[in-house]
């Protein structure tokens, strides 16, 4: 008999959760401490209040969960203990393997928990883990609206297996949050299992399919943790690497170059609500590379961070709206036309965090040196952040913020004398959240920069404005938005933009409809998405306009799959007229959580080629694969394909005749774990747009809790016609090793 898909749908009832639903907790004070062995058998956990009530969000919202989850919460003066105890009717079908930290974990069975210790549902802290360990550790704001997967916090977690199924313990310390210590508050919090295999996902507060984990209006709470010690802690984290690089193509003191690095960074708890940290020479966490990025559109290549010391206590200076702070700003890395590259050596810096009931507060500032190479010139320059917020609403805030950047004069490889200047920004934002389990979300920001290259720094010339508001129903999701900013508005001095420059009144608007099906269909649940994006320019004449639909859909195998279309109409390309675009996008993945999994999407369309100033047709493709043969080793690929075809009379900027060109971008990565904390990685990149390959192998060894040892060799390599010609190689080494007081 043939299943039909839409038989059990249902719109309104299984799709609803109410905040009042959301269970009270409390933590135990523990006489002694458990062993973190991941047995649950301690006496704090014979004595501790157990809930065991989860309940699913996917794929039957509200229904229990199909498999008992239990967990608890005890703590002492220097930390939370958590546990989760996972009954499974089939142990042996638990999926779990071993993986790098941070990744792999959400392919298996785990369990998640975020922690808000305030209780003002703003600053979330994330921590998860699989049956085989592997720690994950996140930063978030209310709802998921920012968050740094970076994030490495000094926490640890057991695990054990066992016939009935799996249990985990999670130690906690309390250094890795700020909160007023001595108030005895309810902490906000939810916690999470996953049972991979049925694509199971159920909470210990009910959520609504519509809202993620991090809706902190449905959070539970967790309360009895008071009389924290609020005594000084201190960590010191010092280190020391070398980088040893050989260049064959050069002769002299360019054939060989020897950089050898140390340096510090202090964290200092100056109450449990404050927190002090310095730098001298910090890190620029080489371990991984950025990958190479091919743009279409306007917008610019986004890095994420990846530096311990600007990841940190990195939430307190989030904003709702556009980016006035995008610390990979500070300490850029300049490369030469020969492939060689000088750093902007970050010299030293400081943060100052706290929160103090609904007031919280940063600091942040950094002195970077001068780099120059025949291609760029970075000026030795002075940063600054200071933030500001007050809790208003649960999760919503309103806040102010603002950024200075101080250069000083700078002398170009050509001999030109650049004079310095100084940059600024200043802001005010906020977020706020109304109606039953928060449905309705306001947010906005009004932001202005001055640079001291110009002449007039008025805040009708250099400002933007954005606001939005967005409705999240049991099935149906809309928003509006609108955003204007001026020709001379720049954020990207200390911040980050999309676009800009570009003088335009914005107004997107959207909607969605969501169904879930439940477990007894074929189709698990499906999605309809509209949008449109409406831009004019400063006299409100059209510059662009584009119109897009997606169908998409999750099937209860784990399949997704989806198809997108999309019109718009260009005002600002060419400079007179218009010109009409169009694309389709389809996509699919297929279950992530077995042997081999894929992602693929394709794009065809007739778009505008930015980087030539022509129009073109345009077939791009992405596929990724991923293969684990066994628990402990993952071997994944992707190519990145963009074909541009363009008319015989077609022209760029310069008026010249434009040829048809394509853009290849791969990588190629292996990870083996021999344990959790020892790894080897293999990892290779290229492109065909400037025939630059790179190669590594990196060992990696967590020899002491959050203290490791890493070596690499790599190699870089440019396809010319005459060879595959080595360009330089080197070898890398770093220790670090953390101090706790």
């Amino acid at each position: 008999m043939r299943c039909n898909p839409f038989a059990t749908l249902t719109l309104l009832l299984p799709l609803t959760a109410s905040a009042t639903d959301a269970p009270a907790l409390e933590a135990q004070r523990a006489a002694e401490a458990p062993v973190l062995d991941g047995v649950l058998d301690d006496a704090c956990w014979t004595e501790a209040d157990w809930f065991a009530g989860f309940t699913q969000r996917d794929p039957d919202p509200g229904a229990p969960s199909t498999e008992l989850t239990r967990t608890a919460f005890v703590y002492d003066d220097k930390t939370l203990y958590v546990a989760f105890d996972c009954r499974d009717s089939e142990p042996g079908a638990i999926i779990a393997r071993l993986s790098r930290r941070d990744t792999g974990v959400g392919t298996d069975d785990n369990v998640d928990i975020y922690l808000s210790p305030g209780g003002d549902g703003r600053l979330l802290y994330y921590f998860s883990t699989n049956p085989a360990g592997v720690k994950l550790d996140q930063l978030y704001t209310n709802r998921a609206q920012w968050g740094s997967g970076q994030w490495d916090g000094h926490w640890d977690v057991a695990t054990v297996r066992t016939d009935e199924g799996w249990s985990a313990e999670f130690a906690l310390p309390f250094s890795n949050f700020q909160f007023d210590a001595g108030s005895g508050g309810d902490w906000i919090f939810n916690a999470g299992r996953v049972v991979r295999r049925k694509h199971e996902e159920t909470y210990l507060a009910p959520l609504p399919y519509t809202a993620n984990m991090f809706y902190t209006e449905y959070a539970a709470t967790l309360s009895g943790i008071d009389g924290v010690a609020d005594s000084l802690g201190l960590e010191l984290a010092p280190y020391a690497k070398a980088d040893y690089r050989d260049y064959p193509q050069l002769t002299g003191d360019d054939a060989e170059n020897l950089d050898a690095l140390g340096g510090l960074v202090l964290d200092f708890d100056i109450s449990r609500s404050l927190n002090l940290a310095g730098a001298v020479l910090p890190d620029y966490a080489e371990i991984d590379l950025d990958p190479d990025q091919y743009v279409i559109g306007r917008d610019q290549v986004y890095l994420s961070e990846t530096r311990p010391f600007f990841l940190e206590n990195a939430n307190f200076f989030s904003t709702s709206y556009f980016s006035v702070f995008h610390s990979r700003r500070i300490g850029k890395r300049l490369f030469d036309s020969r492939g060689l590259y000088t750093d902007s050596e970050i010299i030293a810096g400081g943060r100052l965090t706290g929160k103090r009931g609904p007031v919280g507060y940063g600091a942040f500032y950094a002195h970077t040196g001068e780099a120059v190479t025949d291609l760029a010139a970075e000026p030795e320059t002075d940063w600054g952040v200071l933030r500001l917020t007050h809790d208003l609403t649960p999760g919503g805030y309103l806040g102010l913020a603002g950024t200075t950047r101080l250069t000083r004069p700078v002398e170009t490889a050509a001999g030109e004398r650049l004079p310095g200047y100084d940059y600024a920004s200043y802001a005010l934002d906020f977020d706020l959240y109304f109606g039953d389990g928060g449905a309705w979300n306001l947010a906005g920001m009004a932001v202005g920069s001055h640079d001291g290259r110009n002449t007039d720094n008025a805040f009708a010339d250099h400002h933007a404005v954005g606001a939005e508001v967005d409705y999240t129903g049991g099935v149906f999701d809309a928003g509006i938005n609108y955003e204007h900013f001026t020709a001379g508005f720049d954020l990207d001095q200390t911040g980050y933009m999309w676009t800009s420059g570009l003088g335009l009144r914005n107004v997107d608007l959207d909607g969605r409809l969501r169904f879930n099906l439940g477990s007894a269909s074929l189709l698990r649940s499906f999605w309809v998405f509209g949008r449109a994006n409406l831009n004019w320019d400063w006299g409100w004449a059209p510059a662009m306009q584009e119109y897009g639909l997606e169908l998409s859909s999750m099937t209860n195998g784990g399949w997704l799959f989806g198809l997108e279309g999309g019109y718009g109409r260009d005002w600002l390309f060419p400079e007179t007229g218009f010109q009409d675009y169009h694309y389709v996008v389809p996509w699919f993945n297929t279950p992530y959580s077995g042997i081999v999994s894929a992602h693929l999407h394709g794009l065809y369309g007739e778009l505008i080629d930015f980087s030539t100033g022509a129009v073109g047709d345009l077939f791009s493709g992405y596929l990724n694969l991923t293969l684990r043969p066994v628990s402990a080793l993952s071997l994944s690929a992707e190519l990145d394909l963009y074909d541009w075809s363009f008319a015989e009379d077609a022209a760029d900027y310069a008026g010249e005749t434009v040829e048809d060109y394509d853009v290849l971008i791969w990588t190629a990565t292996a990870n083996y774990l021999f344990t959790r904390e020892f790894y080897l990685r293999l990892f290779s990149q290229g492109s065909s747009r400037n025939d630059i390959y790179t190669f590594r192998a990196l060992a990696a060894w967590e020899y002491l809790p959050d203290s490791n040892l890493y070596l690499a060799y790599e190699q870089w390599r440019e396809d010319t016609p005459a060879a595959f010609e080595l360009i330089n190689q080197g070898l890398f080494l770093k220790m670090d090793y953390l101090l706790q007081f």
